[in-house]
């Protein structure tokens, strides 16, 4: 099948793709464990997540990366053995208790709450899964974003902005997310997905934290 033909029949099928409001708060509350949950390796097979938009949109659209076909089409199957994925894995329940405690002194009767799957209700085949729901009485009802950077796992952040891979910037001495990195796309794609979700509420607000054991840092809210 040629790339026109393919494009054209990917044309027709989008248009016949729908999901009701219900069937998304279904499915982000069945996910709430993320990767404890069958579900949630369910109900992303096949859809774009925020964990593979940045190569979505950098793979070649005649010759796209057959491993990321394969992460999209069977995501139960991806390897965590790679040292940064187990590293952060390893640290996110710490990275959030962190963020707990700094957000429950700066914000108004803070609740956290677990995330699932938020999967668009406008475009089917996109879906994101938050670290965590915040809410707060003068903020609003946010999403939150934590990183433990495996490259910073020793807490030095002079090392960290060293390295040109780095996911940091400093700018007048302040931490930055850098707009050229990966988890920018994702910090934006977790934004939006989440944007549209009426379960409890609209989450327009997004907390990208990123934590070292030795440092922690609100980056972007």
């Amino acid at each position: 099948m040629s790339l026109p033909v393919l494009a054209d029949h990917c044309a027709k099928v989008f248009t016949r793709l729908e999901i009701s409001e219900k069937a998304c708060q279904a499915i982000e509350k069945r996910t709430r464990k993320q990767a404890l949950s069958v579900n949630w390796f369910a109900y992303r097979a096949g859809r774009i997540t925020a964990s593979t938009l940045y190569d979505v949109c950098h793979t070649s659209v005649s010759a796209p990366s057959l491993s990321l076909v394969m992460r999209i089409w069977a995501p139960q199957g991806i390897s965590v053995s790679a040292p940064p994925v187990r590293y952060g894995r390893e640290h996110e329940a710490e990275a959030l208790e962190k963020y707990k405690k700094v957000a429950g002194d700066v914000h108004c009767n803070a609740q956290f709450k677990e995330a699932g799957l938020f999967v668009s209700k406008e475009n089917v085949f996109l879906a994101a899964t938050p670290d965590m729901l915040v809410e707060c009485d003068r903020c609003g009802a946010g999403v939150v974003e934590v990183k433990y950077p495996w490259n910073a796992g020793d807490g030095r952040l002079t090392d960290l902005l060293a390295d040109q891979n780095s996911c940091v910037t400093e700018n007048e001495g302040s931490l930055e997310l850098k707009v050229t990195h990966r988890w920018s796309e994702v910090r934006r794609f977790r934004g939006l997905e989440c944007a549209g979700d009426k379960h409890p509420e609209n989450r327009t607000r997004l907390q990208f934290y990123f934590v070292t054991c030795g440092h922690s840092k609100n980056i972007f809210s």
